[in-house]
């Protein structure tokens, strides 16, 4: 899965060996967070148990993402220290079947000059070594194995003081490009095609988040004009390409 398309959930497969698969399913409240308000430092996400019967351990990891929307992203652990940028609380849940739980996190810095991306992840996992029962010192081998199992994960962003986003594009032929020389992204969406000759032949085009810096290339299947809409934190515009 593209991790910069929007969506309501974002599934990572991890590799596991040597254990069952997790069953109890994560369901997030929401997997876009915008500290979009200067007097807003904290932002909660509820996470749900979806299973009726299993109780769900889940693990709660923040990133600082680098370079987002490029072949060079690169996903930056966060330390848990005043100068963490984001501290995110708890990093470990457990949840009754159909229940849930809040995840709290707290924008620790001022907005700068360029917006910031964080990527927090919620992965269910085999129950933690703190809920074990012991025999002496020694565990079960088997408890202290991985296993495969869907992460979910939260975009979280911290605009700049003054967010300015750049829908700009540039077309040769049927190849459609697309930049932004802004600080602050803009989602291209709803966008569509139409085949000149039949107005009743129309392809929808792929969505996409367009990150400071990033170039976003579609491969139109007509000759002809088509749209998208740019939206943004004060709004949205329609781009019409000749």
């Amino acid at each position: 899965i593209d991790p910069n398309n929007i969506g309501y959930s974002f599934a990572i497969l991890l590799i596991v060996l040597l254990a069952p698969t997790v069953h109890a399913g994560v369901v997030l409240n929401r997997a876009i967070v915008i500290f979009d308000d200067t007097n807003q430092t904290r932002q909660d996400v509820i996470v749900s148990n979806d299973s009726g019967s299993d109780r769900l351990f889940v693990s709660v990891e923040p990133f600082l993402v680098m370079k987002p929307g490029t072949e060079e992203r690169e996903l930056v652990p966060l330390s848990i220290d005043e100068d963490a940028g984001l501290l995110v609380t708890p990093n470990k849940l457990l949840i009754e079947p159909s229940g849930s739980a809040i995840v709290r996190m707290l924008n620790m810095a001022e907005p700068g000059a360029n917006e910031v991306y964080y990527r927090v992840n919620f992965t269910p996992m085999q129950k933690p070594i703190e809920f074990e029962p012991q025999e002496g010192d020694e565990l079960e081998e088997s408890r202290m194995q991985v296993s495969i199992a869907l992460a979910y994960q939260a975009l979280v962003i911290v605009p700049p003081l003054e967010p300015k986003p750049l829908p700009m594009f540039a077309r040769t032929g049927k190849t459609l490009v697309f930049t932004n020389p802004g600080n602050s992204f803009y989602l291209l969406r709803d966008g569509q095609q139409c085949d000149p000759g039949d107005s009743d032949d129309c392809v929808d085009l792929a969505s996409k988040r367009v990150y400071p810096g990033n170039e976003y290339v579609v491969e139109l299947p007509f000759d002809g004009p088509a749209r998208y809409v740019a939206r943004v934190f004060d709004g949205s515009k329609v781009i019409s390409v000749p």
